[in-house]
């Protein structure tokens, strides 16, 4: 083969990358996006050769650690190279040595004739865009300058690139570096998620950017999360409306606005109106929207009510829409209600909500609970530090003995005594879907914890309950231990930050553990008493029990393939 052919070319690059490639990107269901693992560098003693030149564009800087890189790599010192492809080989190992700085966020020692440099190599070695080298890029908590994230914009402008995932996380973002990322993701459709969390963007500059995503983007998932966007910057995410129409959406309604209502398109039955209050801020709120969101990360973003009634508008035009997080936003009743109208949309698939901090209050929980008797969607509901006290908590109780998709519930630092925890009580014997249930920080009491013990001996779906920090006392173990020699379902206990558990309550659950519960993985409990190690080494004998009593099941399960075989 050919040392100047594509097809050597390519080899080259593969053996000079080495383990450093990798396969397709793959999500996680928790939302969390692949991290980067380093650019593996190749060890091996000094070649013989002379020292690589690397002198075929480029910055001196790269040229110099890419000669390094060469004098170290018993690859290159095996091969016996001509000058033109030694030329070759020593290119491409600057282009490597650069893969590498992007890969550990030393933006700082490149610069743009390095990307130049890159760019042209991978369109030599790649040119159906099918590389696998950059298609994460991650940079998070160190200071970018505009300078670097100018070359960021000319990876995201090259399609042979093929940047798939791009984080800028805590980067302090200009303004003029949300400019210039704008511009390159102006026709980008290759980019599926982009991270841009804790950048102190304001809705200005998520605006300029949005209006670029909107036209042609792919973009699945978008993290815009403690950065003070506001009202406006949930307007940005829907696409600009076209100039030629004179009908937008707005939050209270449908309808054409009455000026414009004689000149109504008769192709447009669901027309929109623009009020005083908020024309400026409907115009950029049309009723459909190009890219495909899966997921949306708008925590702390100050969006507050009139921003969370746009993000509910959003839910329901962005009908790909999976995931979305929106805690700490202060939406208040009126937030919280016009999120719940979306909600109770039947058709409606989003699966995972979070509402913490939402000031979401008894009356927001109520119509949080209505929503769930029509919705068939919705697998995970977070509503942590919202206020719901018992009455809110009671009617969404209710609401989940009808509701069979709920599979995780979170409902820490809510005031919930002993009479919502008897609610949630009657819940768990109807419903037989709920795997989840956290009630941390809470005022449950020993009462709350009998009537969920009570529960939990008929329930045979939920798996992880949290009762930390609930006013537990010695008492709640004679429930508890009732409850786990009959439940079989239950994996994960949590008990721990319960002063009042003493070592009494703690001996009683170790002996439980021991003699009877065979399918619980993990308890967590404080142990802040003295003489803790007796009880710590029975819990976790218990767990070595445990085990062997699952593989003595698994050994005893009859293979009917064998029986088959011996007949």
């Amino acid at each position: 083969m050919h040392a100047d052919s594509p097809d050597a070319e390519t080899s080259l690059l593969s053996l000079i990358a080495g383990s450093g490639q990798r396969k397709s990107p793959t999500t996680a269901d928790t939302g969390r996006w692949p991290w980067l693992q380093p650019w593996q560098q190749r060890s091996g003693n000094a070649a013989a050769k002379p020292p690589a030149r690397c002198d075929g564009g480029g910055s001196t800087k790269m040229a110099a650690q890419a000669a390094s890189y060469l004098a170290t790599s018993p690859a290159y010192a095996s091969l016996e190279l001509n000058e033109q492809s030694a030329r070759l080989v020593e290119r491409m190992a600057r282009d490597t040595v650069t893969i590498r700085a992007i890969r550990q966020g030393n933006w700082s020692q490149l610069a743009e004739q390095d990307i130049d440099s890159l760019i042209d190599g991978l369109a030599r070695s790649f040119p159906n865009g099918d590389c696998t080298y950059l298609a994460h890029i991650e940079h998070t908590g160190i200071y970018m300058s505009p300078e670097e994230v100018h070359l960021v914009a000319l990876l995201l402008r090259t399609p042979v690139c093929n940047v798939r995932e791009l984080t800028l996380r805590n980067v302090s973002l200009t303004s003029a570096g949300a400019r210039v990322l704008a511009k390159a993701l102006k026709d980008n459709t290759r980019l599926r998620r982009l991270d841009l969390a804790e950048n102190a963007l304001n809705g200005a500059a998520i605006r300029r950017l949005c209006r670029k995503l909107n036209k042609v983007s792919l973009l699945q998932g978008l993290d815009l999360a403690r950065n003070p966007i506001g009202p406006r910057g949930i307007a940005a995410l829907f696409p600009q409306p076209d100039r030629k129409l004179s009908y937008f959406a707005t939050l209270n309604g449908t309808g054409a606005p009455k000026r414009h209502r004689q000149h109504q398109h008769p192709h447009h039955s669901s027309t929109t109106t623009t009020t005083k209050s908020h024309g400026k801020l409907a115009r950029a709120v049309p009723m459909h929207s190009f890219m495909p969101l899966v997921q949306l990360n708008v925590r702390d973003t100050a969006l507050g009510p009139e921003g969370m009634q746009l993000l509910a508008r959003l839910v329901a035009t962005k009908r790909t829409l999976r995931w979305l997080n929106a805690a700490g936003n202060h939406g208040g009743v009126a937030g919280t209600e016009a999120m719940a109208h979306v909600l109770a949309d039947p058709t409606l698939r989003l699966a995972r909500l979070s509402l913490e901090s939402n000031d979401i209050g008894v009356q927001g929980g109520k119509a949080i609970a209505r929503a769930l008797l029509t919705n068939v969607a919705l697998t995970h509901l977070h509503l942590p530090r919202n206020n719901l006290k018992d009455e809110g908590v009671e009617a969404i109780a209710r609401a989940l003995c009808s509701n069979h998709t709920v599979r995780y519930l979170q409902l820490e630092f809510n005031g919930i005594t002993q009479t919502g925890a008897r609610s949630l009580g009657d819940t768990l014997r109807e419903n037989n879907v709920l795997r989840g249930l956290q009630l941390k920080f809470n005022f449950v009491g020993d009462d709350g914890c009998r009537v969920l013990a009570d529960a939990l001996t008929a329930n045979t779906s939920l798996e992880h309950i949290s009762l930390c920090n609930n006013q537990l006392t010695d008492a709640c173990t004679d429930y508890l231990v009732q409850a786990l020699a009959r439940n079989r379902a239950l994996q994960h206990l949590s008990l721990a930050q319960n002063r009042a558990l003493g070592p009494e309550g703690h001996r009683r659950l170790a002996e439980t553990l021991l003699k009877h519960n065979t399918t619980l993985k993990s308890i967590r409990l404080d142990y802040e008493f003295p003489d803790w190690a007796p009880i710590y080494e029975t819990v976790q004998a218990s767990a070595v029990l445990r085990q062997q009593r699952q593989r003595q099941r698994q050994q005893h399960v009859i293979d009917p393939l064998l029986i088959c075989q011996s007949n």
